[in-house]
């Protein structure tokens, strides 16, 4: 069939696409390595390492909104196909339902949002439920609260996350993310955030997976700060900055999980480690950025209890 044929075609410009983004994560993971951070003032990814990326992107593109160029208006696009099946969904129920219409739709549609998605990257661009094609498929479903008209459509968007997004926020979380800039992390984290409320029922599994994938990817970038002699004030103004970027993953990892991350290996491992190397100006620069990200039941093992150590010891070496 003609979906067949364009299969192969739309896998290829989406491979090329994301290892154009990692080629693009990889030049921005070099410059942070190279970058002397002179506060904890975020930083921006240089526009010089953008420009190989926004030319491979613009080049998938204008293939991409070729795929379809032969085929009637009516079968280009998942817009276009999903109208097309209202008249039957809609006036013949029954037989739409006996074609297990319902069950088949992912497979058919699944492509359409493969090539759509490509203008979208989850490392900088809307979160989830602010793509297009949630709107058409819920819109329609939503012109109607009747089971019967539903047909088993009622899942559908959570089904398409599962086949085609959750991949895409996978690779960026894996191979595209740098969590040292914080407006990646704060697109990751939504995009995360709004893919789990169409998972919950339908593949807890991807949410899980998506949630170790990002705390992975935060661990991986601390353990890379250079912690050098000469260079203890960059890194600790770049772990102050990671500090911030892991505050946006609050709402997804575990309280137990967001402490073994920030406590124990940002804070006790790496950054106290730093400090006494610091000049009590910059030293004062970083708690004053530092301690409002920190929560404040953090602090506390229990209502009354001391300081946790962790906390103690940044206390000490702050005012020491």
């Amino acid at each position: 069939s003609c979906l067949n044929e364009k299969a192969p075609i739309i896998e290829d410009l989406e491979v090329r696409l994301l290892e154009g983004s990692a080629s693009r994560a990889q030049r921005l993971g070099t410059f942070i390595r190279s970058t002397n951070f002179a506060s904890v003032s975020g930083i921006e990814e240089p526009s010089e390492s953008m420009v190989q990326w926004v030319a491979d992107r613009e080049a998938v593109l204008r293939e991409a909104d070729l795929v379809f160029e032969d085929a009637s208006e009516e079968f280009s696009s998942l817009q276009a196909v999903w109208a097309k099946l209202q008249p039957w969904r809609r006036q013949y129920t029954k037989k739409y339902k006996e074609a297990f219409m319902g069950e088949m739709l992912p497979s058919i549609l699944s492509p359409f949002l493969r090539l759509e998605s490509l203008e979208w990257n989850p490392v900088d661009s809307p979160a989830v439920d602010e793509l297009p094609f949630v709107a058409t498929l819920f819109d329609e479903n939503e012109d109607s609260m009747d089971d019967e008209l539903n047909a088993g459509d009622d899942s559908l968007v959570p089904r398409l996350v599962s086949m085609v997004i959750v991949p895409r926020i996978l690779h960026a979380l894996q191979r595209e993310y740098t969590p040292t800039m914080l407006t990646q992390s704060k697109s990751l984290a939504a995009c995360v955030e709004s893919a789990s409320m169409f998972l919950e029922d339908e593949d807890p599994a991807a949410i899980k997976s998506m949630i170790t994938a990002a705390a992975t990817a935060m661990r991986a970038s601390i353990e890379q700060v250079e912690m050098v002699n000469d260079l203890h004030e960059s890194a600790a103004f770049q772990l102050v900055l990671l500090v911030e970027s892991a505050g946006c993953w609050s709402n997804l990892l575990s309280p137990s999980t967001m402490q073994s991350i920030v406590l124990d290996l940002l804070i006790s491992e790496r950054l106290l480690g730093c400090l006494k190397s610091l000049t009590p100006s910059n030293c004062m620069d970083v708690a004053f950025k530092l301690l409002p990200l920190i929560p404040l039941s953090w602090g506390l093992r229990s209502a009354g209890q001391p300081l946790h150590p962790t906390l103690q010891s940044l206390n000490a070496h702050i005012h020491a």
